[in-house]
């Protein structure tokens, strides 16, 4: 009775000092979601190893299955992880939800028939149901579809992601806070929104696709889906405002970007998907770009954010200095790329913030910073 009782609360069965199984139960893991990739091995040992298991997203809300496999390491024990090399449809998952070849699940399961399964790069749905797809408007599943920190061109009655160039709504964010879901709102000050302004400047539009509105420009809080309208081959210079549009995305030899700021050979702002919070000044005096504009001789200059793909005019700031190398990307203190020795390089530049006393009729938007360069 003794080892009866031991047996009923541990519930393990040892080979030594491993984990052989789980008695009476059955391998059941659990994994949170692609944004984040926590996975718990219950009730799983080392008769499981290598198995690949179909486990429900922890949130519930997500409403994920995904393929999910199974590792025992001696001295170490149980562990799990997404396995995305699950690509294609009808895999056969059985009664205790491991996944099995067809034919195998055939001449060993003593169960009637498969549940199939069909998967993308290890996420799973019950062949025959219909795959959540991204809808920033929709249920907590759908939003959690999105991608995480991407901006959305939504219609302004309907579910519908605005894709193609020329087409215009209201702006959406799909965020991700610790272990939740990625939730998406509408940007803006109001109840249940971002509680930010709609940002100016020009965003990738996370639900382009393949379709044409690949960018989103947002100027005075309306935005537009926009195309690059405009392709060089490698032939052409590779930064080619000249024949182009001020406020032009320009695509350069298949791969590089520009935001048309004049109409000039070096006119353009080059963005690129990997830029990780970087910021640069764009001169504006008598510009015709969203960012703004000026007739300010020495107080010409804007802050621009780069992050992403993502070009935003910069908010207001404290800082009165600011300091940028000859391409005017703005670098922080001791950056060697501005800095020798304890001493700016030759090439860099120090710019001064206007504030009350420079302040003339000559600056149209006092919401910003603008500054001079020494």
């Amino acid at each position: 009775m003794f080892g009866k009782k031991i047996l009923s609360v541990v519930g393990l069965i040892f080979l030594g000092s491993q984990i052989v199984s789980i008695e009476g139960q059955v391998c059941a893991p659990t994994y949170n979601s692609r944004g984040d990739p926590a996975c718990s091995a219950v009730n799983c040992g080392q008769n499981d190893n290598g198995e690949t298991f179909i486990a429900t997203g922890i949130d519930e809300s997500a409403g994920n299955e995904y393929a999910v496999t199974v590792t025992y390491t001696d001295g170490v024990g149980v562990s799990c992880a997404l396995n995305d090399a699950f690509n294609g449809d009808d895999y056969c998952v059985d009664e205790n939800k491991k996944i099995a070849a067809r034919s195998d699940n055939w001449c060993s399961s003593t169960s009637n028939q498969c549940t199939y399964y069909d998967c993308e790069d290890g996420d799973c749905i019950v062949h025959g149901t219909t795959r959540d797809s991204c809808n920033p408007k929709g249920s907590p599943s759908e939003q959690g579809k999105c991608i995480e920190n991407g901006y959305y061109l939504m219609d302004n009655t309907t579910e519908d992601i605005k894709t193609t160039a020329g087409d215009s709504g209201y702006l959406y964010l799909c965020e991700k806070f610790g272990t939740a879901n990625i939730i998406c709102k509408k940007v803006g000050t109001g109840s249940g929104e971002t509680g930010e302004a709609v940002p100016t400047g020009f965003l990738v539009n996370s639900g382009a696709g393949s379709d044409t509105g690949k960018y989103i420009k947002c100027n005075g809080g309306r935005c537009t889906a926009i195309g690059l309208v405009i392709e060089y081959g490698a032939a052409v210079p590779i930064d080619n405002c000249q024949n182009a549009e001020v406020n032009d995305i320009i695509l350069v030899d298949g791969t590089d970007m520009y935001i048309c700021l004049e109409n000039s050979i070096d006119g353009g702002l080059k963005i690129d998907n990997n830029d990780n919070n970087r910021q640069f000044f764009v001169d504006v005096k008598d510009s015709e770009t969203i960012f703004g504009t000026t007739t300010n001789n020495d107080f010409k200059y804007l802050l621009v954010d780069l992050n992403g793909g993502n070009a935003i005019l910069h908010a207001k700031d404290n800082a009165r200095y600011k300091y940028a190398d000859a391409s005017l990307e703005i670098f922080g203190r001791k950056s060697g790329n501005i800095c020798d020795n304890g001493s700016l390089k030759g090439s860099a530049s120090e710019f001064k913030k206007l504030e009350d006393e420079d302040v003339t009729d000559d600056t149209s938007d006092l919401n910003v910073d603008y500054y001079k360069k020494l």
